[in-house]
């Protein structure tokens, strides 16, 4: 099987490393003993550039060393050969984390390669959950589930730029909301446990100050979304301000809801998203918490919420850190 891997410029390769993989013209001049490098230019992937399709190696098959890591970021190509009987590259090769490997490891769907790649220097979210994302958004769609795309927590905005570029060809577009203090995250309080206090530096008071952490300003997000993703800005709300402020004020604006991705990380944060956005997701609405099992008081915040409001939709996991729910009645 041949992936594409995207170059701002096309360079016949040196395999420096691996001379048995040279090919015609290389140093040494031998025939390559895998297919040979093809150039084309794709623009179904969004790129106005060149193209390298490459056979991929397992790393031991590699002379580079660190495998597809080392080509990718060393501005070297090496043969690949991918086993498409997994399920994941991530279980047969080490692929880099960097926003080439998320394009490469986002294929055979070129728009959602081309949407990993762009957001990956925006988040601080994994591989797996940006590609759940961008599927749960496109699922959505699919099944013409009504409702705006919500996001809870932007920080530069890699996920709702994910989110963006997974409705942007929907008719109609859904609207995507953006709540975010644009000022970092604020103190934690007793509910968000020892891990929490450590990480805010012992300021656990619960107040609606900036601890100085997953700071981005309102115009870095703008940049992201508009002028690196090109969204339409006629489809994006900003909600600027505390959560406590601006959630309980101006969710009844929003409407109907499908998607709704919440990264506010604290206690406090989770509780007041669910009790005034959840009840605004409809039938097969699905509810996204970004550190489910990460923070003590993200965890304990949905728990509660759950048990009160008689949810037992199975949660499922996404990876270490993330999971969802979809919502199978309107009054669960």
């Amino acid at each position: 099987m041949t992936y594409m891997v995207a170059r701002a410029a096309l360079r016949r390769p040196r395999f420096k490393d691996n001379p048995a993989s040279m090919g015609r013209g290389a140093r040494g001049g031998r025939a390559a003993s895998r297919a040979p490098l093809q150039a084309i230019l794709c623009r179904n992937a969004g790129f106005s550039r060149q193209i390298l399709t490459i056979p991929v190696p397992l790393p031991h098959e590699c002379g580079v060393p660190g495998g597809l890591d080392a080509a990718l970021e060393g501005r070297r190509f090496v043969p690949l050969t991918l086993d498409t009987r997994h399920s994941t590259l991530d279980t047969r090769m080490n692929v880099s984390n960097r926003r080439w490997g998320w394009y490469v490891r986002s294929l055979p769907n070129l728009a959602r390669s081309r949407a990993l790649f762009l957001a990956r220097n925006h988040t601080m979210t994994s591989f797996i959950r940006c590609k759940v994302l961008w599927d749960l958004c496109q699922e959505q769609l699919q099944r013409k589930v009504p409702g705006a795309f919500v996001e809870c927590g932007v920080w530069r905005g890699g996920s709702a730029m994910v989110m963006g570029l997974a409705a942007r060809k929907a008719n109609p577009v859904p609207p995507l909301h953006l709540f975010d203090s644009f000022e970092g995250l604020p103190e934690p309080d007793g509910n968000d446990g020892a891990k929490a206090a450590q990480y805010s530096d012992g300021k656990v008071g619960g107040k609606l100050l900036s601890i100085a952490k997953c700071q981005a300003s309102l115009e870095q997000v703008k940049s992201a979304l508009f002028e690196q993703a090109r969204l339409s800005p006629a489809n994006v709300v900003f909600h600027q301000g505390w959560f406590q402020n601006t959630v309980p004020a101006q969710a009844g604006s929003i409407g109907a809801i499908s998607v709704l991705r919440l990264d506010g990380d604290w206690y406090a944060s989770t509780k007041i998203c669910l009790e005034h956005l959840y009840p605004r997701l409809g039938r097969d609405g699905i509810v996204i918490l970004d550190d489910y099992f990460l923070w003590e008081g993200c965890r304990k915040a949905a728990q509660e919420y759950r048990q009160t409001s008689g949810i037992s939709d199975p949660i499922i996991p996404v990876d270490e850190d993330c999971a969802y729910w979809r919502k199978t009645s309107a009054g669960s």
